[in-house]
This record gives C-alpha cells, sequence and structure tokens, in this order.
C-alpha cells in the first residue's frame, strides 16, 4: 500500500494520528504538572480544536475548494451595471410615490415620471432576465439531472396528470335540438 500525499503536510490521517498523539502527551504533562484540573482543561481545549475543526473541513467542502483571486471575487460580488440602474430606478419610484402622498408634486406630474420609470425599469428587467438565461438553463439543466439521479424527475414524455378536483368545462348545449 503506497501512502496518500494529499497536500504539503501529508495525509489527513497522517496528521489525525499526530493529532491525537500530541494531545496524548499534552494531557499527560497537563495531569503530571496539574493534576485533575489540568487534564480535564485539557480535554476541554482538544474538544474545542476538534469542533472547530470539523467545522472548517465542513465549510471547506461546503463551498468547494476554490481559490479565486481577488479579481474573481471582485467580479463575483460586485453587481452590473444594469442591476445598479434598476436599483436606482426602483429607488426613484418609491421615491416619487412618496413625494406624491405629501403633495409635494402633482398627479399629472406623478403619471408623467412614473410612466417613465416604469419603462426604464422593464427595459432593465428584460435586459437582466436575457443576461442570465444561459445561466438559468444551466441550473435547471444541474438540477433535472440530480432530479434523475435521485428519481424524481418525470420521464420523457410524461405528460403531468390532470388534476382531480379539476372542473370540466361545460359544454354548450342546444336547446332548440
Amino acid at each position: 500500500m503506497t501512502p496518500r500525499d494529499d497536500g504539503p503536510l501529508g495525509s489527513r490521517f497522517t496528521m489525525l494520528i499526530g493529532g491525537v498523539l500530541v494531545g496524548a502527551a499534552g494531557l499527560g504533562l497537563a495531569g503530571w504538572r496539574f493534576g485533575a484540573p489540568g487534564v480535564l482543561l485539557g480535554l476541554a481545549a482538544l474538544t474545542l480544536i476538534t469542533v472547530i475543526s470539523a467545522f472548517w473541513s465542513s465549510l471547506r467542502t461546503l463551498l468547494g475548494e476554490t481559490r479565486l483571486t481577488g479579481a474573481d471575487a471582485y467580479a463575483i460580488g460586485a453587481p452590473r451595471v444594469e442591476e445598479e440602474q434598476k436599483r436606482a430606478v426602483l429607488r426613484a419610484l418609491k421615491d416619487l410615490e412618496f413625494e406624491r402622498s405629501v403633495g409635494k408634486i402633482s398627479d399629472d406630474d406623478y403619471k408623467e415620471l412614473v410612466g417613465s420609470y416604469r419603462r426604464e425599469a422593464k427595459r432593465l428587467l428584460r435586459l437582466l432576465d436575457e443576461a442570465s438565461a444561459d445561466q438559468r438553463a444551466r441550473a435547471e439543466k444541474i438540477v433535472e439531472a440530480r432530479l434523475a439521479q435521485l428519481g424524481l424527475a418525470p420521464l420523457p414524455g410524461d405528460e403531468p396528470e390532470p388534476e382531480a378536483d379539476a372542473e370540466p368545462e361545460p359544454t354548450k348545449k342546444d336547446d332548440d335540438a
């Protein structure tokens, strides 16, 4: 059997064994020097370190172990220009509602401004929707594959069953016949 090398410090198993040995030696030393309170304090410290390392490991697994450059991280978090414009337009609409409610602008001006802001908001929402179409399609494929893997996805060609409590459409009857 060949040893596994998971990184610069060796395998995780080797690190675990080393940690246990160091912890046991530390507990022995604490028991010799401080008695039972030292052993309990050492056990509490080892428990805390174990919980933190388990939490850290689960976070790394959950988030994936990808390394991002500063530019990548900024690109993920930075909103697009259209998203910023959308927020500005929605904020302007909200402010416009407030100004109308306190009587700062007339109803005619309100209608004109609301119309232009809503047109701009619709345009921006369409742009954002079109830009995310590829990502949405990719996400749908991933979900469909996962559902199929779990046996929860409908088979190709299967039509959804009609609801049992749906009322049938009324038919026209000819009274003259």
